[in-house]
């Protein structure tokens, strides 16, 4: 059922839909770091530990719902101040290593656990992968800790995980490694209309680090995480403000002042090429459901004291409006499978409509 709404000065609305859904993450760090400022081995543990920050503190996913697997099963003891989970007073971040045996067992048994109503990220924080033959059925990611060689898992054993898990509502997909475009190469199935799926690179390209402050020497980031965690919270990993309208050609994209996966996308392109790795590192986006432009990492989102002029459309769990006013003949439509609370000074001018499903 459609309710179209039209409010002239203020409303307070409420449209409830299902009662619960759970948001999960699983977060899998490939390596495993053995000390601080170095290119290559610090980004494994400080690229899991700002992506599971940014879940927790910004998109206010619970802990116990989120899934670390990294290195032998224990927290990575950084003297990097910024690394530290001392810095939130948190106990141990890390669940489980990261061997293929234990990512095999533990993800699938998920499926006994998310259900048709819940969301879900599968996020490949970081690692590296190799390709053979410029063939992306040969795509591999490589793991490694300390308590083993590195093992080389192929495109199948990794497309068979992530499809292990059948019950979801939505899911989203990010992948960090060399090469990783050539996971979105049509074998996660279904690639329908509830998945989406960023890669750091495309099939043909690398994936690359960087020191981003080279004066103190202190934040070492794969370019697509830093990237990530910048343009999502508005702020760098150092706690100064990333002006991030400055990566997308549109400020029409963030009048809403909201990044749906697709922006998301298109400003950590933006963003990575322009580090001195440009034009040698593509983000890629794979998306056949095209559900990117509606969908959000996180479920739960506001929108207040903006004007959109623009049409949109929002799918996600949770959405709140306030102080919000629409251009004559916009269209915005909202579907939530829990809740839409449109409060104060919400305004919908004559030619313009609120659609909520």
């Amino acid at each position: 059922m459609i309710k179209r709404l039209l409010f002239t000065s203020v409303a307070i609305i409420m449209y409830c839909g299902q009662l619960t859904a759970h948001n999960y993450a699983i977060l899998i760090s490939a390596g495993i770091s053995t000390t601080d400022y170095i290119l290559g081995n610090s980004e494994h543990w400080n690229d899991l530990y700002l992506i599971y920050e940014y879940l927790l503190l910004d998109e206010h996913f619970d802990s116990s719902k989120v899934y670390v697997f990294y290195g032998d099963g224990y927290d990575y003891n950084s003297s990097n101040p910024r690394y530290r989970k001392e810095r939130h007073n948190w106990g141990q971040i890390t669940d489980y290593d990261n061997k293929f045996s234990t990512l095999n067992n533990i993800i699938p048994s998920l499926d006994n656990i998310v259900t048709d109503k819940d969301n879900i990220l599968f996020y490949w924080v970081v690692g590296h992968g190799v390709m053979e033959n410029s063939n992306v059925d040969c795509y591999k990611a490589i793991l490694s800790n300390s308590s083993n060689s590195a093992q080389y898992v192929c495109k199948t054993q990794l497309v068979s995980l992530i499809n292990s898990i059948t019950h979801y509502n939505r899911r989203k997909i990010i992948w960090m490694t060399c090469y990783s475009g050539a996971m979105g190469s049509g074998y996660i199935n279904p690639l329908n209309n509830r998945t989406t799926l960023i890669a750091s690179s495309a099939f043909y390209e690398e994936s690359h680090s960087y020191v981003f402050d080279q004066t103190n020497n202190n934040y070492y980031h794969s370019d697509f995480n830093y990237a990530l965690f910048s343009l999502s919270t508005g702020k760098l990993p150092n706690g100064t403000t990333c002006i991030y309208n400055q990566y997308y050609n549109s400020g029409a994209a963030l009048e809403d002042s909201l990044l749906s996966v697709n922006e998301l996308y298109s400003g950590i392109d933006t963003f990575v090429c322009s580090v001195p790795y440009n034009n040698q590192q593509h983000p890629c986006l794979f998306d056949s459901g095209k559900i990117s432009d509606r969908i959000y990492l996180g479920e739960n989102k506001e929108i207040k004291n903006v004007a959109i002029g623009n049409n949109k459309s929002y799918w996600l769990d949770r959405l709140e409006l306030s102080n919000v006013t629409l251009g004559t003949g916009t269209d915005i439509t909202i579907d939530t499978d829990i809740q839409t609370v449109i409060k104060k000074n919400t305004i919908v001018p004559k030619g313009s409509t609120l659609s909520i499903e």
